[in-house]
């Protein structure tokens, strides 16, 4: 079941809420000796997001995230119970009519807890952790010619496993037609490392 309202609390603003619940289960889908069962899974989640527009075409937004997840993977296996808060800031700032500036904050705080040795199969080494991600980013967006536009910007975060990563992008779009446009970009994207691979471990 879930839910999602649109509001106007006040001039130039919008609040969206929304939100989900559910539960089920999914048969057969783990096969391991000597058993077949089924995944069991269950969570709710609940964003807001509010929006204002300023003065000279600027925008802010700010968006709060919240999701609860439960998963069994048969009895014997695996079981993970995880919670999750994001928080998301951004500014869009119109300079002038060819010269557009957007930058924004980050955070996310992760806690979970998991099964912890036998009789589970697949445990995390320690069962139980809390991980934090923050982090900012910087986009500037301009035209250099009629019908074209460079857009340079940068990503910086931070994880518990790797510390400071930075994603730097150029990109460069032309409008060569009225119905063609081409691009072309250069960037370095990061995986941001996950439980699974640093503290995942198994019981023979």
């Amino acid at each position: 079941a879930g839910f999602r309202a649109d509001l106007a609390p006040g001039e130039n603003q919008t609040l969206t809420l929304s939100g989900d619940i559910y539960d089920g289960a999914r048969e057969d889908q783990f096969e391991f000796p000597p058993r077949v069962g089924d995944v069991e899974y269950s969570g709710g989640n609940l964003l807001t997001r509010w929006a204002r527009k300023l003065d000279g075409g600027s925008e802010l937004s700010v968006q709060a995230y919240y999701d609860h997840s439960k998963r069994l993977i048969p009895t014997t296996v695996f079981r993970e119970s995880r919670d999750i808060g994001d928080l998301d800031i951004q500014h869009h700032l119109a300079l002038n009519d060819q010269h557009t500036l957007v930058y924004g904050f980050n955070y996310r705080h992760s806690h979970d807890v998991t099964g912890e040795g036998p009789p589970f199969v697949f445990i995390f080494v320690p069962s139980t952790e809390t991980l934090e991600f923050y982090g900012g980013f910087v986009q500037d967006q301009f035209a250099l010619w009629e019908g074209s536009e460079l857009t340079l910007g940068g990503k910086f975060e931070h994880n518990d496993y790797t510390g400071w990563e930075a994603q730097p992008n150029v990109r460069l779009g032309w409008q060569v037609s009225e119905d063609w446009f081409t691009w072309a970009a250069v960037s370095r994207a990061v995986r941001t490392p996950s439980r699974l691979d640093h503290d995942l471990a198994t019981f023979n």
